[in-house]
């Protein structure tokens, strides 16, 4: 890849953080070896990595080999595109409560969520099949179980949780953004890690 390669060229290489990062998280936390530069297999790594927040330098100081000189705090720009985006939807009224879901997630699961969220009487429910999965599942699920709910797909977020009174999601970085649009968010635990 692009780092890879401008590692071996010696150009100074800049990476950003994507997602959220914890203490499994497979594409950050890695040993010394996996990242050492005599491995032919070895997991490039730049020469600064962009984080959003302390709390992620800490975790890759504590829980992986990435070199604590080449980390970098300096916040997450997407944010502030996100608060912009929602800012901009204000006339909006919001209706839903909002199912975010991750590739992971397992049908039963969010047939269990779709259920008990659809037997609220008063309560209208949408779906945000994150930006990998295919969406023709969710539409499969609710059809099984008789409920009626757009799945918005290929909106913005920003757009969805302007028209959002609550958000159900698990561990993701659509958490802070609902918590950014200042809507209660029910966080699922899908993993059986301690939160």
């Amino acid at each position: 890849g692009a780092v890879a390669a401008g590692n071996a060229a010696g150009v100074p290489t800049v990476g950003l953080q994507h997602g959220v990062i914890a203490p499994g998280h497979i594409e950050y936390i890695h040993e010394e070896e996996a990242l050492r530069a005599t491995n032919p297999d070895a997991c490039p790594i730049p020469a600064r990595t962009l984080l959003d927040g302390r709390y992620y330098q800490e975790v890759l100081e504590r829980k992986s080999a990435y070199p604590s000189g080449g980390l970098v705090v300096c916040g997450a720009p997407r944010y502030d595109t996100f608060l912009g985006k929602f800012r901009a939807q204000s006339g909006v009224a919001p209706e839903y409560v909002t199912l975010v879901t991750q590739p992971i997630d397992e049908l039963s699961t969010v047939r269990s969520v779709l259920r008990t969220v659809g037997d609220l009487k008063g309560v209208r429910l949408a779906v945000r099949p994150h930006p990998l999965e295919d969406a023709t599942r969710y539409g499969a699920c609710l059809r099984e179980l008789g409920i009626e709910a757009p799945i918005f797909a290929y909106e913005d977020l920003a757009e969805v949780f302007a028209r959002s009174v609550a958000v159900i999601a698990p561990f993701s970085t659509a958490v802070v953004e609902a918590n950014l649009a200042d809507r209660p968010v029910a966080v699922l635990n899908l993993g059986g890690e301690p939160d």
